[in-house]
């Protein structure tokens, strides 16, 4: 999923039904080959069975630590999509996109 143009992806707020836009869909894309966007895939064990809002809470508390590295754009970098669950594993999946403060060159 692309950041340029995409609608925001809302995810459940732990703690309740309200939903908040994960992302800016109006960032623009940069030129050439440099990026400063990062995609990170994390798998976590899902904890809903001790607690129906852990997941949510694990993936918050992810982006909150990558948020305040000081390599990183803390407004730019926020979860994207969904929460995915895999029974069979005992795990979840959900996806965190990075804003390098310093684009990487390709």
């Amino acid at each position: 999923m692309t950041l340029g143009g995409a609608d925001a992806v809302p995810v459940p707020v732990s703690g309740g039904s309200a939903r908040r836009p994960l992302f800016n869909a109006n960032q623009p894309p940069l030129n050439g080959s440099e990026s400063n966007l990062v995609t990170l895939i994390v798998r976590a064990i899902n904890l809903t069975a001790v607690d129906p809002s852990a997941n949510s809470a694990i993936a918050y508390a992810v982006e909150n630590q990558i948020k305040a590295s000081s390599l990183v754009d803390p407004k730019a970098t926020q979860l994207v999509g969904q929460i995915t669950t895999d029974e069979a594993t005992g795990t979840f999946t959900f996806t965190v996109t990075v804003a390098l403060l310093k684009p990487v060159n390709f």
